[in-house]
């Protein structure tokens, strides 16, 4: 059965640990399953990524405990007590993005549901980042990989998705000008609808230029205000 040593772990640089860990946050953060055997062997970094998680770990999760006790006793993990460490850390993830969600984007969601019934199949909400920077908030496909869910994209660039219950994904919880953005959105849709209007020419619904004098005035077309359920 494969062991991992602390004496490798001891003689990887502080930098690596570091990176090593990080790395293995990023996986068990895109991964929707738990980790395998396979996993830990397949990879580079997972290994001492568990081993500096256990290191830095300040829990009381009776698990941990036991392996650091292990590690302190053989100076070395076996593959499954590995792979249990990484598993924990996946969890604590989870919960720890399921905080973050508990308030949500619930006028977002409410303002897709609105525009839904009013016949857009596949409404986009526009608004800006830093005053400047044009993003879009857009419903997944029913048949794709995340029904019911929200992707976000900022100069064309994926950012993160809102899952379907309002919270959003670890991409936007990293990223503080977009979540800030969307909290903005969802306290009051109708006015960061307007000032992306004023600033960029175009409705934040249809994308269309405006050319009305109050469509220009209040920063989006009448149609579209009708769509989100305003007048």
């Amino acid at each position: 059965m494969p062991t991992f040593t602390l004496d490798n772990y001891i003689t990887t640089s502080d930098e690596d640990k570091k990176e090593n860990y990080r790395k293995a946050i990023l996986l068990a953060k895109e991964m929707d399953r738990k980790f395998t055997d396979e996993d830990v062997l397949a990879s580079d970094f997972l290994p001492n990524g568990a081993l500096y998680y256990l290191h830095i770990y300040k829990g009381n999760f009776d698990y941990m405990i036991s392996m650091r006790n292990n590690l302190n006793k053989y100076h070395a993990l076996y593959l499954g007590q590995v792979r249990g460490i990484l598993n924990v850390l996946r969890a604590e993830l989870a919960r720890n993005e399921k905080e973050q969600n508990a308030e949500g984007f619930p006028q977002i969601l409410d303002l897709f549901e609105k525009a839904k019934e009013q016949g857009l199949k596949r409404p986009r909400i526009r608004f800006l980042i830093e005053g400047n920077r044009r993003a879009v908030i857009y419903a997944a496909i029913s048949t794709g990989k995340n029904p019911g869910c929200f992707y976000v994209k900022v100069s064309s660039d994926y950012a993160g998705m809102v899952h379907a219950d309002g919270g959003a994904d670890w991409r936007l919880n990293q990223n503080e000008p977009v979540k800030v953005a969307l909290r903005a959105l969802d306290n009051d849709p109708i006015k960061v609808l307007a000032q992306y209007g004023h600033e960029t020419g175009e409705c934040g619904i249809c994308g269309k230029t405006l050319t009305d004098p109050i469509s220009v005035s209040r920063g989006i077309g009448p149609v579209c205000l009708g769509r989100v359920g305003r007048n």
